[in-house]
């Protein structure tokens, strides 16, 4: 099963399904750099210093990018209620 790299928490690689969107990836690894400080040896995951690919949504977050607009198609789905 192919896999993306998202957050190394120290002993343990938080990883995802490549299917996974862009923004939830982000979001997810910029909550847990604000609290990187709480978990030892925490960092964003760095595509040169992985096995693993990295996710889109991550690398965003270990360069300093803005989070990642949604899909085209998920936006449609939210103002169509």
């Amino acid at each position: 099963m192919p896999l993306r790299g998202l957050f190394d928490l120290n002993e343990h690689l938080l990883l995802s399904h490549p299917d996974f969107p862009a923004q939830h990836a982000y979001l997810v690894c910029q909550t847990l750099t604000q609290y990187a400080q709480e978990i030892p040896n925490s960092a964003p995951v760095k595509a040169t210093e992985m096995v693993i690919p990295v996710h889109p949504g991550a690398q965003m977050v270990a360069e300093g990018l803005p989070l990642p607009k949604p899909p085209a198609k998920v936006l449609d789905r939210e103002h169509t209620h």
